[in-house]
């Protein structure tokens, strides 16, 4: 108690207010609920600070794309990151969004084993996915842009309508 008594003595009143007006402001505080597959979260101005919305989206090192609302941080608006992965499949390989995973049961990767060549093309295609594919099937489509190859780092996803890419969700 004494110890209490004495952490309290050492508040200077500057720091008194700050810290009473972040416990009275809710719209201070980012709560993210991380999604049950770990690969993407959701935040919203709430009670309780809880920061695992960054860039990885919880996952060291993973790059991720973290879209926002204008007016966000603000109440009622979501702020979520999705990790982008690679995933190998009999057609080739493909990095997306986590919550855009089309071919479940791949082998998740680093980077797509096979960089462009003679019978391999890889490309961005127009909704900024990045995926390797053989020549003959051509899976790129319209409007696409040639790369060496894709790994995390390639894609260059776009935000929905309405909403702005953002470093993290985190404030």
């Amino acid at each position: 108690m004494k110890l209490l008594k004495h952490a309290a003595s050492l508040l200077t009143p500057l720091a008194l207010v700050a810290l009473l007006h972040c416990g009275d402001d809710d719209t201070l505080k980012i709560e993210c609920k991380l999604a049950a597959d770990g690969k993407s979260c959701d935040c919203t101005p709430g009670n309780e600070v809880l920061g695992f919305c960054n860039p990885a989206a919880g996952i060291p090192s993973l790059p991720a794309v973290c879209c926002a609302p204008e007016g966000w941080p603000a109440s009622g608006l979501h702020c979520t990151c999705e990790q982008i992965i690679c995933v190998t499949t009999d057609q080739g390989c493909r990095c997306t969004r986590a919550t855009e995973r089309q071919q479940p049961g791949g082998e998740e990767v680093a980077t797509c084993p096979l960089p462009s060549s003679d019978t391999v093309r890889c490309c961005i295609d127009k909704t900024g996915n990045c995926g390797c594919y053989p020549k003959a099937a051509d899976q790129c489509g319209d409007g696409a842009t040639d790369v060496a190859t894709c790994d995390y780092n390639t894609p260059k996803l776009a935000c929905p309508a309405g909403q702005h890419t953002t470093t993290t969700c985190e404030q």
